[in-house]
């Protein structure tokens, strides 16, 4: 088990309102699998600037395919071709989305090409491309309908008041609820009679700069000064 408190990543790399505390390699029951995934979690810890989020969906995913060869003595370096084959045939069998099945495939390339790097192997015993989906692409209708939103302004006044604020964010802006909790008093702007919030986006590591109704901006200073917070 590893403690990610006691690593020293970059604010940037982190999500704060979704903070991935710990990350486990106990399920890994053969203890070379289980060294070699954690010399593969150094590399992207070190090596790479991905966010730990993004680190923790492929831990999750590798972890699955070498919990899938528990019951193997060989270290996965050595594991024949037309196992690692049969396994990659069952998440193209398997009834998730298109998109879903080729990234986890991708997670596994990634990880074979590391194996390669490092002299584990001489070059990754299948070819990808067999098992790749031809991706559709859906759009996900995640708006809320109107007769619904319209119910919750009607009764805003029986929430607590920092749960109708973080309303009035989601509904005035458009902001993920992930977002609404990291907001910090300085992210809010008055400029030439306009009013801004700066939000940090923590998949492209960046901030992002959006305009608000000048209404939302006065409540939260009156806000601030009532409860005398940041």
């Amino acid at each position: 088990m590893w403690f990610l408190e006691r690593f020293h990543f970059s604010k940037e790399r982190m999500n704060p309102s979704k903070p991935v505390e710990r990350i486990s390699f106990k399920e890994v029951t053969n203890l070379e699998k289980q060294r070699i995934l954690q010399k593969y979690l150094k590399y992207l810890f070190g090596i790479t600037d991905l966010s730990i989020s993004t680190i923790r969906i492929k831990l999750l995913e590798l972890r699955t395919f070498l919990v899938h060869f528990n019951g193997e003595e060989k270290p996965i370096y050595e594991m024949e071709a037309e196992k690692i084959q049969e396994y990659l045939e069952y998440i193209h069998r398997q009834d998730t989305r298109e998109k879903t099945a080729n990234g986890r495939i991708f997670m596994i390339l990634q990880f074979y090409n590391f194996l390669v790097v490092k002299g584990y192997l001489k070059r990754i015993p299948f070819r990808h491309e067999y098992y790749l989906q031809k991706e559709i692409n859906v759009h996900n209708d995640r708006s809320v309908p109107e007769k619904v939103y319209v119910e919750i302004l009607s009764k805003l006044v029986y929430f607590p008041e920092h749960l109708r604020l973080m309303f009035l964010h989601l509904w005035c802006v458009g902001l993920r609820g992930s977002e609404v909790c990291t907001l910090t008093g300085s992210d809010y702007e008055e400029k030439d009679g306009d009013y801004w919030l700066k939000v940090y986006q923590v998949k492209m590591k960046t901030y992002k700069r959006i305009p608000i109704p000048e209404a939302l901006y006065k409540l939260v200073q009156v806000y601030k000064k009532k409860y005398q917070i940041k």
